[in-house]
């Protein structure tokens, strides 16, 4: 159950490149502090071609100072790729989190980042230790404080925004919000609701031809609008267990099954009902005359 980070872009490439970089590392900062900052660890860095397969060693540290000591040298390394060739590498980290083996991985591949989104961290599997939810397992409330901390902390980083945030199962829960996660943060609280309306367009085939980007763009901020809407997913998210903050739209849970629950239920609840409308032809057909027999009349 990794971490995954999406980023948006707000400037200059060349900045974006680099502060992407720096965001890496602040977001490792957030996690460990509150384990082994400062301890005697081991912590490896690798610029990974791949399209090759290859793993090139940066450099190795014995604590975690050192990685963020290097924090400047990493980011011109990147800096100084050209386009073509940083379009296929990958920036990774292999450190510790708390006693267990942790990496974090950089995406510039495009057709990676379509999967993981910008950063995948995660936790190397053990027999103590599967996943990220066994290191905060029954306080995910903690991991909600450093991730909250981690976009407050880059937020004056240039040319660049946290757009989504997600603790999933694997990188199906990134898109589809109908799988397993424990924590879902976004930019506004639209993009959730464009979350809940990809997943169904795509899980539900009935509805794909009715869910353009464009429209499910303006469905979302339709209705995210409306303050009723908005008290019924605080409603929603409590009667699941889930603690949600709508002014940075946050939801999160110790229960990996609690937002897909909700989200079967606001998709039921209204967005299944609207589709329902928007799919009746004959309705539609009818809206189309009334408009054309409108204007019809106004033209003459």
């Amino acid at each position: 159950m990794p971490i995954y980070v999406k980023f948006r872009r707000t400037g200059f490439w060349r900045a974006y490149v680099g502060s992407k970089v720096e965001a890496l590392i602040t977001l490792i900062y957030n996690l460990v502090k509150s384990y082994n900052f400062g301890k005697r660890v081991t912590v490896e860095v690798y610029l990974i071609d791949e399209e090759k397969g290859e793993w090139k060693p940066l450099f190795k540290e014995t604590s975690l100072n050192g990685l963020f000591a290097r924090k400047d040298t990493i980011r011109k390394t990147i800096e100084g790729l050209n386009f073509f060739d940083l379009l296929k590498i990958s920036l990774h980290i292999d450190f510790p989190l708390s006693e267990y083996p942790a990496y974090a991985t950089l995406y510039y591949a495009p057709e990676l980042k379509r999967v993981y989104g910008d950063i995948e961290l995660g936790i190397y599997a053990t027999d103590e230790c599967e996943t990220i939810l066994d290191v905060y397992k029954g306080k995910v409330k903690d991991l909600a404080i450093a991730l909250n901390d981690f976009k407050s902390d880059i937020s004056n980083l240039v040319a660049i925004n946290v757009n989504k945030i997600v603790v999933g199962k694997d990188p199906d829960s990134f898109i589809f919000i109908d799988e397993p996660s424990i924590y879902r943060g976004y930019s506004r609280g639209r993009e959730f609701i464009k979350d809940i309306l990809s997943t169904l367009s795509v899980k539900e085939e009935k509805y794909s031809s009715l869910l353009g980007p464009y429209r499910k763009e303006f469905i979302a901020s339709i209705f995210w609008k409306i303050p009723h809407f908005r008290e019924d997913i605080v409603r929603m998210c409590r009667k699941y267990n889930i603690t949600i903050s709508l002014r940075s739209y946050v939801v999160y849970s110790n229960d990996a099954e609690a937002i897909p629950r909700m989200y079967q239920e606001v998709s039921k609840q209204y967005f299944e009902q609207l589709f329902k409308e928007l799919d009746d032809k004959k309705k539609i057909e009818r809206k189309i005359k009334k408009i054309v027999l409108k204007t019809k009349d106004l033209v003459q």
